[in-house]
C-alpha cells in the first residue's frame, strides 16, 4: 500500500504544473491584429502545444510503471530471502536436536533463486570426525529439506578429519 501512495505522490508532483496556467508573453509576429501564418503541413507538433502535455503524461505513466516493477522485484527478493532463512533455521534445528550431531560445527546455508523453477541450493559445511557422521548429516539435511521443499540440491562441503587433525 505504501508504494501506491508514493506513486500517486510522484504523479501529483509531475501533473501539478499542468493544472496551473503559466503567465507568458504573446508570441505573435508583427503588429497586433496581424494574421498568423498557417501551420506547416506535416509538422508533428500541434500549433497550440498539446503534444508537450501528452508527452509529459506518457513520461509520468512510464515512470510509475518502472517504479512499480522495481517495487515488485524488491518485494519478491525479500520474500525469497525470508524463505531461505526459514529453511536454514529448520535444518539447523534438526541438526541441533540430534544428540550425535549437536556438538559438531556444522553450518547450512540456503540460496533461493529470484525466479521460480530453479532448485534451492543448500550448502552444508563443517568438520566431522567420521565418514558415517557425514552421511548421517547429509541424510538428515535431505530429509528435512524434502519435508519443506520438493526442488533442492545439496552441496556437500563437509570435511572428514580425525580428532587429532584440523581442517585447513
Amino acid at each position: 500500500m505504501r508504494s501506491i501512495g508514493v506513486a500517486f505522490g510522484i504523479l501529483a508532483v509531475f501533473l501539478a504544473p499542468m493544472a496551473v496556467p503559466a503567465p507568458g508573453w504573446a508570441q505573435a509576429p508583427g503588429a497586433p491584429g496581424a494574421p498568423l501564418p498557417p501551420p506547416v503541413a506535416g509538422s508533428p507538433v500541434e500549433p497550440d502545444g498539446g503534444g508537450a502535455g501528452l508527452a509529459l503524461v506518457l513520461l509520468t505513466l512510464g515512470f510509475i510503471v518502472v517504479i512499480g516493477a522495481a517495487g515488485k522485484l524488491v518485494d519478491l527478493r525479500r520474500r525469497r530471502e525470508e524463505d531461505a532463512v526459514y529453511i536454514e533455521s529448520q535444518i539447523s534445528d534438526v541438526l541441533l536436536r540430534d544428540p550425535k550431531l549437536f556438538r559438531l560445527p556444522i553450518k547450512s546455508t540456503v540460496r533461493l533463486p529470484t525466479w521460480k523453477g530453479s532448485p534451492a541450493a543448500i550448502t552444508v559445511s563443517g568438520q566431522v570426525p567420521t565418514p558415517e557422521l557425514r552421511q548421517v548429516i547429509l541424510r538428515t539435511v535431505e530429509e528435512e529439506a524434502s519435508r519443506i521443499r520438493s526442488d533442492f540440491r545439496i552441496e556437500d562441503r563437509i570435511v572428514v578429519a580425525s580428532r587429532g587433525t584440523r581442517a585447513a
